[in-house]
Parts: C-alpha cells; sequence; structure tokens
C-alpha cells in the first residue's frame, strides 16, 4: 500500500475523505427521510449503514452544521407542516403518524421549531377541513 500511495498523489489510489464524507451524509439523509414517520434511533442508522456512532456524529455536523437527531426531528416537523396545510388529519393523528410518544410532546417539539401551535400554524397556513 505505502509504495502505491508513493508513487504519486493518493488521491489516485484512495477515494478523497470529503467526497467519502459527504456521500455518507447523504446516505443518512436520504435514510432519515425515507423513515421520517418512523421512529428510529441513531443505533438504527448506524445498523444499516455499518458505521459506528461517533464518526456518523462527526461527520454529520462537520457538514450539516446540526446532529443528526435535530436534523431528523426538523425532518418530522417539515412534514407535520404539510400534513396541518392538507387539513385531513387532526393534531393527535399527526402526532401518531410521525410517531411522537405524545401530542402534547409533539406540539411542545412543533412550537419549539415554528414559535406556533400546530393549530395556529393550520389556522394560519392551511385548512380548516380537520377539527382538532
Amino acid at each position: 500500500m505505502r509504495h502505491e500511495t508513493e508513487k504519486g498523489n493518493p488521491s489516485d489510489v484512495f477515494l478523497q475523505r470529503n467526497n467519502a464524507d459527504g456521500k455518507l451524509t447523504k446516505e443518512i439523509i436520504r435514510f432519515l427521510k425515507e423513515n421520517v414517520e418512523r421512529k428510529i434511533t441513531v443505533d438504527d442508522i448506524c445498523e444499516t449503514l455499518h458505521y459506528n456512532k461517533s464518526y456518523l456524529f462527526r461527520q454529520f455536523k462537520a457538514e450539516t452544521g446540526e446532529t443528526i437527531m435535530s436534523y431528523y426531528t426538523r425532518l418530522k416537523i417539515e412534514r407535520a407542516k404539510e400534513l396541518l396545510r392538507g387539513g385531513n388529519m387532526t393534531v393527535s393523528q399527526i402526532s401518531e403518524l410521525l410517531s411522537f410518544n405524545a401530542p402534547d410532546y409533539f406540539s411542545k417539539t412543533f412550537r419549539k421549531f415554528t414559535r406556533m401551535t400546530p393549530s395556529k400554524y393550520r389556522k394560519l397556513h392551511g385548512s380548516s377541513a380537520a377539527k382538532d
């Protein structure tokens, strides 16, 4: 291996680190988006992508500026906004669909990300077809 890397440019033999790391972050994001309605853990991601936790945390944070679970929660809130704008599900149903532990926790998390309750968001941006 040393003989190969001493021949010339090491990037001719090995994938450049930045390219590999960017690919990993894209894989994590793809996995999170595909599973936005499930309850997943970092262990699930590690098992699926075959990397250890600390490496995933470090690479994802370096690429995105946020933690994996913060990003995942933000994806869930974005999905909740879509569902609230659609107007055919209650806040409790959306909370359950997105695998939050309880509607109160969902509302608290939604408010943290949007600075308003799900009901207020629906009144401002969505249909009033569903009652909460």
